[in-house]
């Protein structure tokens, strides 16, 4: 996590923490309203480094902010929306991301992202270990859709038995419940008119088109099948 300085021409400020989805390379950029001493830019580099693990910090004076930085040139597949599609990874429809800030009540509980619910799910167990009780409360309570994708990757071999099976139709349900919960999501979901949804990730190939853009894009594929049905509603209910 040494600090070090970001050059324009090899790195771009491509939004808020909050708002990107991290990738490998990618540098947090924290900025302050004013000079701050070594000792607290060391502390900020440490709290970034115990949330964000393997990303490079880097702390300015500007403004309180925290942003991610990318190298430039990472990421030049994706495309601006056209009439016949809409990407929704960090584009205008990046409300369609799971990792966009609607949070969700699901099955009693509070979530920030559909992310983390996801990712929760993937440990819902009829009958948890209290180890198990404590990974799906650090997802619940996780302090960012990043963090939450992590809790899951590191207790993979604690998945239920049954995930592959039921990861989908589940997404499904997280994706319902977030239009149903949020009225902004369901008018921008019906602002993409007929055109073809595409989770625009340029490394997942199954719930995105992946790097090759022939991935199943199940995501887009949801959310079109949701966007027909909040369609269906709307002419049942005039």
């Amino acid at each position: 996590m040494a600090d070090f300085h970001i050059d324009s021409k090899q790195f771009n400020i491509i939004g808020d923490i909050g708002h990107v989805r991290l990738e490998p390379g990618d540098v947090i950029v924290v900025t302050s309203p004013r000079q701050l001493p070594a000792q607290a830019m060391n502390i900020i580099r440490q709290q970034v480094g115990s949330i964000f693990a393997g990303h490079k910090c880097v702390v300015l004076d500007a403004g309180m902010k925290f942003e991610v930085a990318r190298p430039a040139g990472a990421g030049d597949c994706h495309k601006l929306d056209t009439p016949e599609r809409v990407f929704f990874y960090e584009q205008d429809f990046y409300v369609l991301s799971n990792f966009s800030a609607f949070a969700i009540m699901w099955k009693g509980l509070r979530f920030d992202t559909s992310e983390a619910v996801y990712h929760w799910e993937k440990f819902n167990n009829p009958d948890p270990t209290p180890f198990e009780d404590a990974v799906l409360d650090s997802i619940r309570c996780a302090p960012s859709a990043h963090v939450a994708f992590k809790i899951g990757q590191e207790h993979k071999r604690l998945r239920r038995p049954d995930w592959d099976d039921v990861k989908v139709d589940v997404m499904r349900e997280i994706l319902r419940a977030k239009a149903d919960q949020h009225e902004y999501v369901r008018r921008k979901l019906l602002a993409t008119g007929d055109r073809e949804l595409i989770e625009d990730s340029w490394r997942d190939d199954f719930w995105g088109w992946g790097p090759n853009r022939d991935g199943k894009n199940a995501l887009g594929k949801l959310w079109m099948e949701i966007r027909a049905e909040i369609r269906a509603r709307e002419v049942v209910n005039g």
